[in-house]
């Protein structure tokens, strides 16, 4: 498993409450595709399918509280 990066991490943070890709971006001030970016690159560095799997994968890893 690669090591997901601080934004990645924060970006999964924020979906695991539950907050839309569009929220995410406004909470982070990034922009809408790099928030789409950074879930992709998430999904396929912790090799799940979906933000659902990538949040619980990222819990059970201790990657986000």
């Amino acid at each position: 498993m690669e090591a997901l990066s601080k934004s990645e991490i924060a970006v999964v943070s924020a979906l695991a409450i539950g907050l839309s890709n569009q929220a995410v971006a406004n909470q982070l001030m990034i922009s809408l595709e790099t928030v789409k970016t950074h879930v992709v690159n998430a999904t396929a560095k912790l090799e799940t399918q979906g933000r659902t799997q990538l949040v619980v994968k990222a819990i059970v890893y201790g990657l986000i509280d």
